[in-house]
Parts: structure tokens; sequence; C-alpha cells
């Protein structure tokens, strides 16, 4: 798998000049564009040419029917909480702003790996047992997959929310999927919740209890249900560790709502993503890399070690990343900007220039096209794609992008 390690963007405006050649002057107007940017990118790829698999694990719980936004005008406060009376037309939920975002991303971003769907609860606080759809078995065909992600998204925006939030069970049912059993393939679970994990049958206590945190904004309501609005955490963390422990599965933790940010969300979902050993990282050791986060320099993580999105465009962008991130192509890198023009794209590889041939070296694949994601992609080909191909962790082949965009 390989990791960008260097972002660097500069600009430099252009001004007028005057060049005086013999007894001839040439005056050079300003243009527009005024600036122009280059962005770099590296890259350092290890040989593994397999997609990875990965479960969408995705929360429908009733939360995710909750205004984005309860201050907005169209949104009643009391539609926040109750559900009733239902949020009325364009007041925008979870549910819709999440839907969004995932429209996007399985439209750009279907083909960088073989993806497979679960939703949780299938009602009330039971646990899901059955997958939506199973992670594909192409072999890798970026066509094959695009279709099948085209599929998974049918099944997202005909689903309505409803139920508890049962994450551990959940979670430990999706991990022992056959189709994330492949050892020659990195397997990966991405949850995505806007909520904490409940829906411990195992809990006894009646509220208010120490040992009982109340996940529900009404506190009367652990009173008459603690097994199901209890906090889970430790269950969940469990869950996560025993994925990866006994499947090598590793699991990306993506909080979505208000209730992520806020009281108990922002410590569980800390304490399931550093169990999922796959964590926000900041390849270049800033804090900037990081959000609204910090950087350890010395490992390059975030913390907070979780994926975090308060609206559709937010969620869009951190899928983005994570397609990012699992890619295992040596031969594709997506791009964080879009190129002004193809033409002004370079690439070096181990430090030397190598010019562009569609046929035996490089070519540039534009947006959504082939797994082209949102800002495109260079693909390596031929002679230059088997050579990263057959790189290894102790001779990689490290591949750098330059490109221009005029403003």
């Amino acid at each position: 798998m390989r990791t960008p390690v260097l972002v660097a963007v500069g600009s430099v405006a252009l001004a007028a000049v005057v060049i005086v050649v013999g007894c001839q002057t040439y005056d050079f107007e300003p243009v527009q564009p005024l600036a122009i940017a280059q962005t770099t990118a590296s890259y350092s790829t290890v040989g593994r040419s397999l997609r990875a698999n990965m479960a969408l694990l995705v929360d429908k719980s009733g939360s995710m029917d909750f205004p984005l936004d309860p201050t907005n005008a169209a949104c009643p406060t009391g539609c926040a909480q109750t559900g009733q009376p239902k949020c009325p037309a364009g007041c925008p939920t979870r549910w819709t702003e999440l839907k969004s975002a995932m429209t996007q991303f399985l439209t750009t971003s279907g083909s960088v790996a073989r993806m497979g769907l679960a939703f949780f609860p299938p009602g009330g606080c039971n646990p899901t047992s059955s997958m939506s759809q199973d992670v594909s078995s192409s072999n890798d065909v970026a066509s094959e997959l695009q279709t099948w992600s085209t599929n998974i998204l049918s099944k997202i925006t005909s689903t309505n929310p409803s139920g508890g939030t049962p994450t551990a069970a959940s979670l430990a049912f999706v991990a022992g999927n056959p189709g994330l059993a492949d050892p020659d393939r990195d397997n990966f679970i991405l949850l995505l919740t806007d909520g904490l994990p409940n829906c411990n049958g195992q809990f006894t206590p009646s509220y208010p209890d120490p040992a009982c945190r109340c996940t529900d904004t009404n506190t009367d309501s652990c009173n008459q249900s603690p097994q199901q609005l209890c906090l889970d955490q430790s269950n969940a963390v469990n869950a996560i560790t025993a994925a990866f422990r006994d499947h090598s599965i590793r699991t990306i933790v993506v909080g979505f709502g208000a209730d992520t940010q806020s009281g108990d969300g922002p410590a569980a979902l800390q304490a399931m993503a550093v169990a999922g050993q796959f964590p926000r990282t900041c390849p270049s050791g800033t804090n900037a890399e990081c959000g609204t986060g910090t950087c350890d320099a010395a490992n390059k993580t975030c913390t907070p070690a979780f994926y975090q999105a308060t609206n559709a465009a937010d969620l869009a962008r951190v899928l983005e990343s994570i397609a990012k991130h699992i890619s295992q192509t040596p031969c594709d890198y997506l791009l964080d900007v879009t190129p002004s023009n193809e033409a002004f794209i370079s690439l070096l590889v181990n430090g030397s220039v190598v010019a562009r041939d569609d046929v035996s070296t490089w070519t540039y694949v534009g947006p959504g096209g082939d797994g082209g994601g949102a800002h495109g992609k260079v693909k390596l080909v031929g002679a230059l794609c088997d050579q990263a191909k057959a790189a290894t962790p102790d001779v990689p082949v490290k591949v750098e992008i330059r490109l221009l965009r005029t403003f």
C-alpha cells in the first residue's frame, strides 16, 4: 500500500514584463490567469496490486432521521428529539446528507475496492445478521467494481432509518463475513455511525447507575430501557479488536452528526478508531493535516484518530481521503486536485523524470473515468507499471507527481 508523504502548494503571480532586444522593444501585457500553483505529491509503492476488500457498515438508527441542523428555520426544534412530527420537506437530515455524500463517493470512487454493504440495525435493537450486498468477488475489473458499487448506492438511497445502535454485535457479524477473509488483500470494515453504541442486552443494572452512561438525550428513556440505551463502548471496542486480532480486518471509524462531537461521543469513537488500526494520518508531521486535531509527529498519526464529518460535503471529502489510503494498486495514483490541463502533469520515478507515453509509461485518467475519483488519477502502464508491481519493502519505487494549476 502506498501512502502520500508530501503535499506542497505555492503560487506565483505574473507581472508585466518589458524585454529589449537590439533596437526593438516588446511589451508583454498582463494576462489572465494571474497565478500558477504547483502541487507535488510523493508516494512509495511496495508492489501489492490487488484491490482491498471493504464492507460498508452503515448506521441507519432512528437518530439518522434527525435534522442535521435543528436551528434551521425549516426544522422544528422538537423534530430533532422526538421525530414527531416528521421533519418537514426541505429539512436536511443526517440520512439525506449521508445519501448525498455516498452518491458522490460511490459514483466517483466505486472501483477503488471490492465493496460490500450491511446496515444496522435491521430493526429495534437487533444487530445485523445479513449482508445487504456481499463483498464483490470481481477480479479487480474496474467496470465490474463500479457496477457493484452502483448497486450498493441504490440500496442506500432506498433505505429509511429506524431502531437503536447495536454496533458491537453488528461489527462482530461483519468481521466473520467470508468476503473479508482474503490473506492476499487488505480487508476493511468502514463503520459510518452518527451515534454512540448501545443495545447491550447483557446490561442488568437500572438507570441511574454508574455503570450506565445514557446515550439518549431523554434520560427518562434509560430508566425504562437501560439494556438498550446504556453506552456499550467496551463491547464495541472489543469487537473491533477481535476483528483485527482474529481476521486481520482493520476498522475505519467515521463519525457523522452532532452526537459524535460532544459528550461521550468523541472518547468512544477515539477508542474504537485506535482499536481499528486505521487512524487518521499526518504524513508530513503537521497539525494542518489533522484539521482541528493535532499531529503526533513521531508516528504521523492524528488525534482524534477517527474521521469526522458534519455535513454531506465534509463526509464526501472524508470518504475520498479514505479511498486514497486504501487503494493498493501500485499503478494508480489518485490526485488531490484537478489539473487545469493534463499537459501540465509531470512524473518522476526514483527522482528521474519519465516522459508520458500512454502505452509504455504513464497516462492521465480524468475525474470519474476508470476509477479516476473526484480529481482524476495518474496511471502507470506497460513496463513502468510492471516495475511498480515488482517493488518490495526493501526496494520500493518512489513515484512523485507534479502538476500546475492556473487560476
